[in-house]
């Protein structure tokens, strides 16, 4: 990279338009929910976040996030090591299904699983 003198517009300019756009798709969905959250009063909200239910909800969802964070990292690690100093036969399949999860959005792969796996779905079809 070559250095030049003076302000650099490009730079500043490009990380605000990142901000621009990325931010609503944060603040909006959270704004939806404090929103409809508190639309009977903020005291029926405050019942709903201190349910025993969203209770076992968020402990759920951390413990989960948690072990899923272990494995990620240990597997991760590991097959990282292995695809980067050897080859052999299927590493490029390999290699692919691991790029999955970052190439199909979570919402598709959602939707195909209730496909597959719902009341209606293939696999899932109750006669």
């Amino acid at each position: 990279m070559r250095h030049v003198r003076g302000f650099d517009v490009v730079r500043p300019l490009s990380i605000a338009t990142l901000i621009a756009i990325m931010l609503p798709l944060v603040l909006l969905p959270l704004a939806s929910i404090f929103i409809f959250g508190t639309s009977k009063g903020l005291g029926s909200f405050w019942a709903a976040l201190t349910a025993p239910e969203a209770f076992f909800a968020l402990q759920l969802s951390l413990v989960t996030s948690f072990w899923a964070t272990v494995f990620n990292v240990v597997f991760g690690l590991f097959a990282s090591y292995v695809l980067s100093r050897h080859n052999f036969w299927g590493r490029n399949a390999i290699i692919v299904i691991i790029s999955l999860p970052t190439a199909i959005p979570t919402a598709v792969a959602g939707f195909a699983l209730l496909l597959l796996w719902g009341p209606y779905g293939t696999l899932g079809r109750r006669d």
